[in-house]
Formats: structure tokens, C-alpha cells, sequence
């Protein structure tokens, strides 16, 4: 198929193009609230860690292992 093929058939079907679009938006918007959801975790496991490594501590918990610096 051609492009002018493509472009003349998405001019003999409307909804069809409508239809594209609205697939492909919600593909792109899928995908970015799995993006995000990705970063979620991860900053979940990172504070879990930071749990782990307070509980380990023998001095209990300190402020300066909560934000990352030791």
C-alpha cells in the first residue's frame, strides 16, 4: 500500500482513523502509568531497605541513615 492508498482509505473511513487515534492514546497513556508505576516500586523497595539497614543499626534509628548519608 501507498500512502495515498493509506490517506484515501482513512478518507472513505472516518471512524476508522478516529479509531486509530483513540487506540494509540490509550496505548501511550498505558504505558506511561506502568512508567510510573515502575517508579513506585522502586521507591518502595528503596525505603524498605533504608528500614532494613535502621533495624540493623545497633544505635537505633538515625537521621543521617534515613536520608542515605552514613
Amino acid at each position: 500500500m501507498r500512502a495515498s492508498e493509506i490517506s484515501k482509505s482513512n478518507d472513505e473511513f472516518p471512524e476508522l482513523s478516529k479509531a486509530k487515534s483513540v487506540l494509540f492514546f490509550s496505548i501511550r497513556k498505558i504505558r506511561f502509568k506502568s512508567i510510573i508505576w515502575m517508579e513506585v516500586k522502586f521507591c518502595l523497595q528503596k525505603i524498605e531497605l533504608m528500614n532494613e539497614n535502621c533495624l540493623k543499626s545497633k544505635d537505633g534509628i538515625k537521621p543521617a541513615t534515613v536520608l542515605g548519608k552514613r
